[in-house]
């Protein structure tokens, strides 16, 4: 299963197969060929595992970076209930 780094929902497999550089994510518009979407991207270290690349400042946007591998390994996300209800309730009495 294939998952968006930063909105955690489910991405289709064709959508990841021919992956372009300024690809988004269908559900929340993140950039798809980004650092936190490689398969060498470690969240604890915030950093790549590969370190062969140039440095990218920005691992959340598009990149040219040549070691990039969707991260195809990447567990679903664990669903929060109570992040998802103070979502809800900020919704409801928004301003």
């Amino acid at each position: 299963m294939l998952f968006c780094y930063k909105c955690k929902k489910e991405l289709p497999e064709d959508e990841v197969r021919f992956l372009q550089r300024r690809d988004t994510c269908v559900h929340c518009g993140a950039d798809l060929r980004c650092c936190k979407n490689c398969r060498f991207w470690d969240d604890n270290a915030s950093l790549c595992r590969e370190g062969v690349g140039d440095f990218i400042r920005d691992r959340e946007k598009a990149n040219f970076c040549g070691q990039f591998t969707f991260d195809k390994d990447r567990k679903a996300p664990e669903f929060d209930k109570a992040a998802e209800a103070k979502k809800r309730l900020e919704a409801l009495f928004k301003k």
